[in-house]
């Protein structure tokens, strides 16, 4: 929706010392203008909501906690400061494995001439 893209983009800009910073970056990314930004932004937040419904990854605050251990020399602070944004990417990473096995195994099926309607909600029961 209007007002999730609105967030990401405020969100998105937060992160950048300044908006100059933000539209230098984004003109170096070769995107033309806030249409664009909106629309790229729009495009990954329906991916996101996409891969949440197709895969029900889960990242428990324990499973944060040791990877947080493991790579603490990178980060300043204690696990609270960075729990929810390691939590977030974890899930991301969790959500692009199982996405990526759903293509491959989409691509093995239309080699072997199967190409069904509803592989998608297959994918979901079956947990491949």
């Amino acid at each position: 929706s209007g007002i999730q893209v609105d967030q990401a983009l405020t969100s998105e800009m937060k992160r950048y010392p300044s908006e100059d910073v933000f539209g230098a970056l984004a003109e170096r990314a070769a995107w033309s203008g806030v249409k664009e930004r909106r629309m790229r932004l729009a495009a990954r937040i329906q991916r996101a909501e996409h891969l949440a419904r197709m895969v029900d990854a889960k990242v428990s605050e324990e499973e944060a906690r040791n990877w947080f251990e493991v790579n603490q020399s990178a980060f300043s602070g204690v696990f609270e400061d960075h729990q929810i944004a390691i939590i977030d990417a974890l899930l991301v990473e969790k959500r692009e494995k199982a996405w990526k096995g759903f293509r491959i195994e989409k691509l093995r099926r239309y080699a072997k001439g199967k190409i069904d309607l509803f592989e998608e909600v297959l994918f979901k029961e079956e947990g491949k």
